[in-house]
C-alpha cells in the first residue's frame, strides 16, 4: 500500500512527467493544463520539504496526510489529478472533501457566483441575450480535444447597465466565431451556443463566469442568497504549519519552485515560445524521489543531498522566441481575439519534433476562427 509520504513526493514527480509529456508534441499542446500543474507547487513545494524534515517516520506520515488534504482543498480538478496518480489509497485519504461550491460570499457578505453550469445559470432571465455583443473569444487545443471561451457584454434585465459574461466550453465538436458577430447569444441545450447570424459552438460541456458587481440583485442571485449561509469572518483556510527547514533544504525548495514559476509563464500565450519546457522538466525530473530518499539520511548527508539538488535544479536560460509572424506551415493550437488584438499559438516541425511558437498582430478587419475536421483554422 502506498504511504502518504510516498504519494506526496510521487505527485512532485508526476507533475513534472505530465508537463514533459504534454510538451513533447506541440501539435497537441495543452497550455492551460501545464499552468494548472505548475501552479500546484506555488504553495506546496515548501510543504514537501517541511514534511521531509519530520522524524520519526510515523510522524512524517501523519504530516504527509495533512499536506495532501491541504493540497487537495483547491478544487475538483486538482483532486481528480491527485486520485488519478494515487489511486484508491489517495481516494480514501481525500474522502470527505466536498465539491466546489457554486456560490460564495465576498468581503461585504454579498453572494457571488463561481463558475456555473451554463444551462442552470438563468442567463436568459437576468440578461438581454438578444442584445449581447462579442468582446473576446478563443479556441485552444487541450491535448487531443479542443476547448475555449467566449466573452460577451450584455444588458441586464433586472437593473440598468451592462454586465460581462464568459462562457467556457470543453469538448468542442464544431465551432465558428467571428469578431464582427452581432445579433446576440442563443443557448440550446447544455452546451450549444449560437452567436449572431452565423456563429456557432457545439461542445460537450459549458460553464459560465459572470463579471457583474450587481449579480446579488438578480433573480438567480436572490435565490442563491437565500441558500448560502452568511459569511463568518473567523472562518479561514487554516495554514499548514510545519517545522522550519534547513538552509540547504530551503535553497533546494526555492530552486524547484523557481522552475515551476518559469514553466507557468506559458500562461502568457504570446510568450510560449520563450519557455524551454523540455529543459526545465529535465532539470527537475525525479525531484520528488530525491526528496523522499534524502528524508531518511543522516542530517549531514541530508544537507549535502539538498545542496546537490539545488545545484541540479538551476533552471536553464530562456532562449526561445517571442511572438512573431505566423509561419505558413503552422499547425494552430490557439486562436484568440480581444479588442482587435489576435494571438495564436502553433506547432512547427523541427529536427527534434514539433516546437511551439506564438504570433500576434492587430486585426485589420473581420477575424474568424473555425474548428472543423479536427483542425483549427483562421481567416
Amino acid at each position: 500500500m502506498l504511504s502518504a509520504w510516498g504519494m506526496l513526493t510521487g505527485l512532485m514527480d508526476a507533475a513534472v512527467a505530465d508537463i514533459a509529456g504534454i510538451a513533447a508534441d506541440g501539435r497537441h499542446f495543452d497550455r492551460q493544463r501545464i499552468v494548472q500543474l505548475a501552479d500546484i507547487w506555488d504553495n506546496n513545494t515548501s510543504n514537501v520539504f517541511g514534511v521531509a524534515r519530520i522524524r520519526p517516520r510515523w510522524l512524517r506520515e501523519r504530516s504527509a496526510r495533512k499536506a495532501l488534504r491541504w493540497m487537495a482543498d483547491m478544487g475538483e480538478a486538482r483532486r481528480a489529478w491527485m486520485i488519478g496518480h494515487g489511486g484508491e489509497p489517495m481516494r480514501r485519504l481525500l474522502d470527505g472533501i466536498g465539491p466546489d461550491p457554486l456560490y460564495f460570499r465576498d468581503y461585504a457578505d454579498r453572494v457571488v457566483p463561481s463558475r456555473l453550469p451554463l444551462a442552470a445559470a438563468g442567463l436568459d432571465t437576468d440578461y438581454d441575450l438578444d442584445a449581447a455583443v462579442v468582446r473576446a473569444f478563443a479556441l485552444e487545443r487541450r491535448g487531443r480535444e479542443l476547448g475555449g471561451h467566449l466573452t460577451l457584454q450584455t444588458p441586464r434585465r433586472y437593473a440598468d447597465g451592462v454586465a460581462e459574461l464568459t462562457v467556457h466550453v470543453d469538448g468542442v465538436r464544431a465551432a465558428r466565431l467571428t469578431s464582427t458577430d452581432r445579433g446576440g447569444l442563443g443557448i440550446a441545450g447544455d452546451a450549444e451556443l449560437r452567436v449572431g447570424k452565423a456563429g456557432l459552438v457545439r461542445a460537450t460541456a459549458a460553464t459560465v463566469t459572470l463579471d457583474d458587481r450587481m449579480w446579488h440583485r438578480s433573480r438567480a442571485g436572490l435565490l442563491a442568497d437565500a441558500l448560502i449561509p452568511r459569511r463568518d469572518p473567523r472562518r479561514r483556510r487554516a495554514p499548514l504549519v510545519l517545522l522550519p527547514v534547513s538552509e540547504a533544504a530551503w535553497a533546494a525548495a526555492r530552486c524547484f519552485h523557481e522552475v515551476m514559476l518559469q514553466i507557468r509563464q506559458v500562461r502568457d500565450a504570446e510568450g510560449v515560445g520563450r519557455v524551454p519546457l523540455a529543459g526545465l522538466c529535465a532539470a527537475v525530473a525525479g525531484a520528488g524521489s530525491r526528496v523522499r530518499a534524502a528524508a531518511d539520511l543522516p542530517r549531514s548527508r541530508q544537507e549535502r543531498a539538498y545542496r546537490e539538488m539545488a545545484e541540479r535544479w538551476r533552471p536553464p536560460a530562456q532562449v526561445g522566441e517571442g511572438a512573431g509572424g505566423l509561419p505558413g506551415d503552422a499547425w494552430l493550437t490557439l486562436a484568440s481575439y480581444r479588442a482587435g488584438q489576435i494571438v495564436t499559438n502553433f506547432a512547427r516541425p523541427h529536427e527534434d519534433g514539433w516546437r511551439v511558437g506564438a504570433s500576434a498582430w492587430t486585426a485589420a478587419g473581420r477575424f474568424t476562427v473555425s474548428w472543423t475536421g479536427e483542425r483549427l483554422t483562421i481567416g
